[in-house]
C-alpha cells in the first residue's frame, strides 16, 4: 500500500505532519475529515521527483494581463470549492487551477500562495500578502471558513458575491455611458455650430452690410467669444477637472462630493440603492461564513465607496459593540428606510439575520436593474429635446436675417 505525508489543521489552526497508508490521497483527505483534520497537502512519499519537476514544467503560451479581475477570482474560488468537496487537498486543488490559469500574473500569484502554503502558512495567511488582488472581506471569509471546517461552503459564498460585484457595477456602467456618450455628442454638436459654422454666416451677413435681428447678433455674440477665447475655456475645463480630481482625493473634499451626490435629487436615489445593494449583500455574506457581526460592519463599512454613509455605519458598529442591536441602530439613519429596518428586526428576533438580508440585497438588486431601465427611457428623450431646443435656437437665429430679407422682398421693399 502506498505511502503518504501530510500536512492539516485542526480546528484551532495548528499545523499537524504526519504520515499514512492508503490506496490514494484522496483517501487520505477523507480519513483526515473524519477526525476533524483540514488536508493542506497529501503527497506520496514514493513520488518520483522528475515527474514532479516535467509537471511543473508544464506551461501554455498566454497574453500577458495587468490586471486580475474579480470574475478570474470568482472562477477560482468555484473550482477550489469543488475540488475541495472532492476531497482533493489545498495545495493540489492550488496547483492544478493553476495550470488551468490563463492569466499569468495571476498563475504567478498562486504559485506562490501554494509555496506559503506548503512552508506552513494556512490558506488565510497565504492569501492575505496579496491584497491588492485579495480584499479583506475575501481574506475574512477564508478565515472563518477555515475555523468552521465549511472552507468549500465559503467558496462558493465568495464566488456567488464576487459575481454579484461584477453585475453591480455592469449596471453602474450602463446607468452612466449613455448619459456621457449624448453629453459628449451634445457638446460636439454646439462645438461644430459655435466654432464652424456660424463664423460662415457672419462672414455672409457682414458682406451684406445690413442690420441683424437681436437673436442673430446674441447667437454671433457667443461664437465670437467661444473663438477669442477658446484656448481660456479648454484651461477652465482643464482646471475644473484637475479640481474635482484633487478635491476627491482628500477625505474633507471626498465626504463633500460624496455627500452631494446623495443629496442629489435622481441622481443620489440611484446612488443610495447602490449603496444598500453593496451593504446588504457584504454584510449577508460575511455573517453567513461565520464572521462576526462587528468585524462584519467594519469591512461593509469600506466596500459601499461613500465617505458619508461609512461613517453611519462605523457609529453604527460602535453602538453595536455598547449593546444595542443592528435594526435599532439602523433605523436612526435616513439610508435606510423602514423595509430593510424591519425585516433586519425580524432577521435578528428569529436568528436567520444573514438570509433576511440576503433577501434585502437581492430586493435592492433588483431596484437598481429598475433604475437603470428608468434611466434609459426617460434620459434619451430628454437630451434629445434639450440637443434639438438648443440646436433650433442657432439655427432659427441664422436665419432669421434669411427670412427678413425674403419678406423684404416679397413686400417690394428689398434687402433687409
Amino acid at each position: 500500500m502506498p505511502k503518504f505525508v501530510y500536512k492539516a489543521r485542526d480546528k484551532q489552526g495548528k499545523l499537524l505532519e504526519g504520515v499514512k497508508f492508503a490506496n490514494s490521497s484522496r483517501e487520505v483527505v477523507e480519513e483526515l475529515d473524519r477526525v476533524g483534520l483540514l488536508a493542506v497537502s497529501v503527497e506520496e512519499a514514493t513520488e518520483i521527483v522528475g515527474e514532479k519537476e516535467k509537471k511543473k514544467k508544464k506551461k501554455r503560451e498566454v497574453e500577458v494581463r495587468k490586471r486580475i479581475n474579480a470574475k478570474e477570482i470568482a472562477i477560482f474560488c468555484r473550482q477550489m470549492a469543488t475540488m475541495i468537496n472532492a476531497g482533493v487537498s489545498i495545495v493540489e486543488s492550488i496547483e492544478d487551477i493553476t495550470q488551468m490559469v490563463v492569466n499569468v500574473k495571476f498563475r504567478n500569484v498562486l504559485k506562490t500562495v501554494s509555496t506559503n502554503i506548503k512552508r506552513g502558512s494556512s490558506l488565510s495567511e497565504a492569501l492575505k500578502k496579496h491584497p491588492r488582488i485579495f480584499s479583506r472581506i475575501f481574506i475574512a471569509m477564508i478565515r472563518a471558513g477555515e475555523e468552521s471546517g465549511n472552507l468549500d461552503i465559503v467558496l462558493l459564498d465568495l464566488s456567488d458575491y464576487l459575481e454579484n460585484g461584477v453585475k453591480l457595477r455592469r449596471k453602474i456602467k450602463s446607468a452612466s455611458t449613455y448619459p456621457v456618450f449624448i453629453g459628449v455628442f451634445f457638446a460636439g454638436v454646439v462645438a461644430g455650430l459655435v466654432l464652424f459654422l456660424i463664423p460662415r454666416f457672419k462672414k455672409l451677413f457682414i458682406s451684406m452690410g445690413t442690420d441683424l435681428p437681436l437673436p442673430t447678433k446674441i447667437v454671433m455674440g457667443i461664437s465670437d467669444l467661444a473663438i477669442h477665447n477658446f484656448h481660456w475655456l479648454i484651461l477652465l475645463a482643464g482646471g475644473a477637472v484637475a479640481g474635482l480630481v484633487f478635491l476627491y482625493n482628500t477625505k474633507p473634499g471626498r465626504f463633500k462630493i460624496d455627500k452631494l451626490l446623495l443629496d442629489t435629487p435622481i441622481v443620489g436615489v440611484f446612488i443610495t440603492k447602490v449603496i444598500l445593494t453593496r451593504f446588504f449583500q457584504t454584510l449577508a455574506t460575511l455573517l453567513k461564513s461565520g464572521v462576526d457581526v462587528v468585524a462584519s460592519l467594519e469591512i461593509a463599512a469600506k466596500v459601499i465607496n461613500n465617505i458619508p454613509a461609512e461613517q453611519m455605519i462605523d457609529n453604527i458598529r460602535i453602538k453595536i459593540m455598547e449593546g444595542s442591536s443592528l435594526a435599532a441602530e439602523m433605523a436612526n439613519y435616513t439610508l435606510f428606510p423602514r423595509m430593510p429596518v424591519r425585516m433586519t428586526a425580524i432577521g435578528e428576533k428569529s436568528g436567520k439575520i444573514d438570509e433576511m438580508l440576503a433577501r434585502i440585497a437581492e430586493y435592492y438588486s433588483d431596484e437598481v436593474d429598475a433604475t437603470v431601465e428608468g434611466f434609459s427611457s426617460i434620459i434619451e428623450p430628454v437630451l434629445i429635446v434639450f440637443l434639438g431646443f438648443i440646436v433650433g435656437i442657432f439655427i432659427i437665429s441664422m436665419y432669421l436675417p434669411i427670412f427678413k430679407m425674403a419678406i423684404g422682398m416679397m413686400s417690394g421693399g428689398g434687402g433687409f
